[in-house]
């Protein structure tokens, strides 16, 4: 017997609400979930469980996140909203992990394959390492990105470009590298995570600034690196 809808949603560990107001929510979603329906794929998703959990008839999902992304994941609540937002300027920082030590900031201008792949299309993204750290002798860095643009995986082959692989990044990264990260962290996922998101109101036009650390598990493997 098939178990209904909301039993199945309630299902995804790790969803949870970070703001809401009448005109936008925000929330966190964990990796390995997708922020909706894909053709040939019936999971559940992020924005059915904004549906059930907030009785929404209608939401608006302002941007994608790949499944294996974590973070802040914006909804507006009528197609007006999601409209202002589109055209307003929305910054997002992310964090992630990569191989090796990066230049202590940058900016990487690589043009890439649009959605359909029919043209290459300008990209950019500036970046801040953090900070590094090493398991064995394999170097690793803690890297704070800002896309410019918004292109299919654009931070993930942005950093392959410069010979800086995402961590857990399976189409783009290394394998033995990513073994290495989940056999002493017991992490097995993309190390990107949309940490911050500003954005312009669509009601008040005041700045709103949110952020969302990892999860709590999460957190604590990556405490442990630091030690």
């Amino acid at each position: 017997m098939q178990k209904p809808l909301h039993w199945v949603q309630a299902q995804i560990k790790g969803i949870r609400l970070l703001y809401e107001d009448s005109a936008v929510l925000a929330v966190y979603k964990p990796s390995g979930v997708l922020v909706h329906q894909t053709q040939g794929l019936k999971e559940p998703t992020l924005a059915g469980w904004v549906k059930k959990q907030t009785a929404q008839v209608a939401s608006y999902p302002l941007y994608r996140l790949d499944r294996g992304t974590s973070g802040i994941v914006l909804f507006a609540k009528r197609k007006a909203f999601a409209q202002q937002l589109n055209e307003a300027p929305m910054q997002k920082i992310y964090m992630l992990a990569v191989r090796g030590r990066t230049p202590l900031s940058g900016v990487i201008e690589h043009p890439l394959l649009n959605r359909s792949e029919t043209q290459k299309v300008p990209a950019q993204t500036r970046y801040r390492r953090v900070s590094d750290f090493q398991i064995g002798t394999q170097v690793f860095s803690w890297v704070l990105a800002w896309p410019k643009t918004g292109r299919v995986h654009q931070i993930r082959r942005h950093f392959k470009h410069i010979s800086h692989p995402l961590v857990g990044d399976v189409k783009y990264g290394k394998g033995p590298i990513n073994q290495l990260f989940r056999g002493q962290t017991g992490l097995n996922r993309l190390m990107l995570h949309a940490r911050t998101l500003n954005f312009r109101h669509p009601e008040t036009q005041k700045q709103i600034m949110l952020r969302a650390n990892w999860d709590a598990e999460e957190q604590q493997a990556l405490t442990r690196l630091a030690q």
